[in-house]
């Protein structure tokens, strides 16, 4: 049942004490800035984007956006696990037609990444860092000296010209990557030529359309030491058009989901399997930076820190934790078990695009009941 989806989300509201803070890192370590929405770096880019008016406005803002978010993941999931369904009568010889949804959603994102991809001269392009998608996509130009013009309404410096890109390499329809390795990252069936680019066509819970196509492309990433790599034969999604308006204020995904093909994972092999990032209060001081970083850093850790095992391919591309209940001093609450079942239709998951802790229904009663039971005792 979908109401036993239990989604335990990344608080900013943190104190940042709870997290270490990034120094520097070593020249194995990739980083990026992660930059909060309500920063100054993002005023102009759209109306939920930058300082807001003042801090309820802005408090507002994170719960609306989060309420958006939670039921876009629960249905998120819902469509993969119906998606697989249909994939198992089409083998029968039925057919089965699902919309198809995307866990990033417009308004929704928390922290943005300045991302470099193309060569010889990297193009800039400001994308939400999403641990719910593992596509990395963004607003794209490719053989089409007009379609900009058209989908993006004048927004061509926010652009990707792929066509200035010798390392821009489109994946052809036909290859099993698009058939077999991609199919779970929405590719479309239709090839009418060998070499057309494989196509995909995103449909959010809003009701925008994304449409484009994959491909291979080189991506530049700073280190610690100032120095810069680029990782090359990066997948990445080239999206030339969009219907509605949920995308004018964004350039598009990071995806840092559990996937095959995810940036995360991608960077990650390249730097000692390991990924991670900080979250400072947004209240803080803007000197104080939010880091995502991939491999080794040498990070100040506060003494006695505690590890949980993410549970990893079961709620693709989300990484889910190990829940096992929820206690109030020291009294475990009556929760049904099958709420923390990651394997059937419950479990916990970490969302960087969410400011709160959602519980469902079954988890949330109980919680508050112990709540309301302890302030009746003061």
């Amino acid at each position: 049942m979908s109401t036993s989806i239990i989604l335990l989300l990344l608080l900013l509201f943190f104190n940042n004490a709870f997290f270490f803070q990034v120094q520097a890192t070593l020249s194995t370590a990739a980083q990026f800035e992660l930059i909060h929405r309500h920063a100054p770096q993002l005023s102009g880019r759209g109306r939920t984007l930058g300082p807001p008016e003042n801090r309820l406005e802005g408090v507002k803002q994170l719960i609306h956006s989060d309420d958006a978010r939670q039921q876009m993941i629960s249905h998120r999931r819902g469509l993969r696990r119906r998606r697989m369904m249909g994939w198992e009568a089409h083998s029968r010889g039925d057919f089965m037609k699902i919309p198809m949804r995307s866990a990033a959603d417009m308004g929704t994102g928390q922290y943005f990444v300045s991302f470099r991809v193309g060569s010889p001269r990297p193009q800039k392009v400001v994308l939400i860092a999403d641990t719910g998608s593992d596509l990395t996509w963004m607003h794209c130009n490719y053989r089409c000296h007009d379609c900009w013009k058209k989908s993006f309404l004048g927004r061509a410096e926010r652009i990707f010209h792929a066509d200035l890109s010798p390392s821009f390499k489109t994946i052809p329809c036909l290859s099993n990557m698009c058939k077999v390795d991609l199919a779970d990252t929405f590719s479309l069936s239709r090839c009418p030529e060998p070499m057309t680019p494989c196509a995909y066509d995103y449909k959010y819970a809003d009701g925008s359309t994304i449409t484009g196509f994959f491909a291979n492309e080189t991506v530049t990433v700073g280190l610690g030491n100032s120095q810069k790599i680029r990782l090359h034969d990066v997948v990445i999604g080239c999206s030339e058009s969009w219907v509605e308006t949920s995308f004018r204020e964004l350039d598009g995904i990071m995806g840092l989901g559990y996937g095959k093909h995810s940036f995360a994972v991608k960077a990650a092999e390249k730097f000692a399997n390991k990924f991670s990032y900080c979250l400072v209060d947004h209240l803080s001081p803007s000197n104080l930076v939010n880091y995502l970083s991939f491999g080794n850093t040498t990070s100040s850790l506060l003494p006695n820190m505690q590890y949980t095992e993410l549970v990893l391919g079961v709620i693709s591309p989300f990484y889910a934790v190990n829940v096992v209940g929820i206690s109030i001093g020291g009294v475990m609450l009556k929760i049904p078990l099958q709420v923390w079942d990651v394997n059937g239709d419950g479990g916990a998951i970490l969302d960087s695009g969410s400011s709160l802790t959602f519980l469902t229904e079954p988890a949330y009663k109980p919680l508050m009941a112990a709540f309301e039971a302890s302030l009746d005792e003061v």
